[in-house]
């Protein structure tokens, strides 16, 4: 089989049906058939933080199970999963955080893993879950590019990829049926990235422990005044098909998130309208890192429909139905009823 055969729709049935073990490592990344949907809790710009309602949640999963139906990957920050093991405690994890996403086969995805968070990622292996994918964060692109020169910058992203790659090399030593990879945002900074991408992948490649994904750091707001929608068909083929990597978006708002739960709802059902289907990742992640949305299930408060779970549903929702409908000939489109078809409609600009 050639590397793109295997699609990201076979990768999530094996994600989901718990098929899973080192096929982790060995399923090579490819344009997907069918994009991918992934979720992180809003960490409400608290280094280690997570919602209120977060126990809320777990210990009634109904209150989101439309969405679950959709998920392919459960992500958590490193900080909060071992700041909600020492809250809620051990028992507590174990019972309902592991026991709800080990019941309905959900992998985790570690965002931002690091030396004194092992124990607590190793306590959900212990009981079952699958480390699916750890993500070391901003390792690139954590610098004020405005200030510097083109040089300058090279400069800095070539230091930043020497002190990458042995954090990559523990990682894979540390979890070696997990993939490895990186969140940046050089593309949202405007910061040029085919180059340090593929300078990362040579570099981890010839240290043993290569990268096998990039999540791109792209808030709807940088999309639109630095990136531009034109250009996420070259990030993909970057990715994609010259470096032979999953490629993973997420979605997400700061000035949204900034003002209210249903200015970042609005901007994120912006994103799924305007995204290029042509550009679509292998698979979407939604997250914030801001004021909102306040809550995870939770309906409270001013606004308070517009819950992180609810943002995320009809996201997934609109966005799959898209694709889906994109993909239909058009006898199949003449035939089909206009409510067979029913997804949230995204807000006008």
């Amino acid at each position: 089989m050639t590397n793109h055969q295997v699609t990201q729709k076979y990768l999530n049935l094996l994600l989901r049906t718990g098929i899973i073990g080192m096929l982790l490592i060995a399923t090579p990344a490819g344009f997907a058939i069918e994009t991918a949907f992934w979720y992180e809790d809003n960490n409400m710009r608290k280094a280690g933080g997570y919602p209120d309602d977060f126990k809320e949640m777990f210990e009634n999963p109904d209150s989101w199970e439309q969405m679950r139906r959709k998920l392919s990957v459960y992500c958590i920050r490193g900080n909060t999963l071992k700041n909600v093991i020492n809250d809620l405690g051990e028992e507590w994890v174990i019972r309902h955080f592991c026991g709800l996403l080990k019941k309905e086969n959900i992998p985790v995805a570690i965002d931002n893993p690091s030396l004194d968070r092992i124990p607590s990622i190793k306590l959900l292996e212990q009981n079952g879950l699958v480390i699916s994918h750890l993500a070391l964060q901003s390792v690139l692109s954590k610098f004020k590019a405005r200030s510097m020169t083109p040089e300058q910058q090279i400069q800095e992203i070539r230091k930043r990829i020497e002190t990458t790659v042995p954090k990559l090399v523990w990682l894979r030593k540390t979890f070696p049926q997990s993939k490895i990879g990186i969140i940046d945002a050089l593309p949202a900074k405007g910061v040029s990235y085919a180059d340090p991408y593929a300078d990362l992948l040579a570099k981890s490649r010839s240290a043993g422990a290569p990268i096998q994904f990039i999540h791109v750091d792209a808030p709807y707001s940088a999309i639109e005044k630095t990136l531009g929608w034109k250009k996420l068909h070259q990030l993909k083929k970057t990715i994609s098909r010259d470096l032979d990597l999953e490629f993973g978006i997420i979605v997400t708002d700061n000035i949204g998130g900034m003002e209210s739960n249903k200015a970042f709802y609005n901007q994120v059902m912006r994103m799924s309208r305007k995204y290029p289907e042509a550009a679509y990742p292998d698979y979407f992640i939604l997250m914030s890192w801001y004021h909102h949305p306040q809550y995870a299930v939770r309906q409270a408060g001013p606004q308070g429909e517009y819950t992180m779970t609810r943002t995320a549903l009809d996201f997934f929702t609109f966005t799959s139905n898209r694709a889906k409908k994109s993909q239909m000939p058009k006898s199949t489109l003449n035939k089909t009823h206009s409510g067979d078809l029913k997804c949230p409609k995204p807000p006008s600009n």
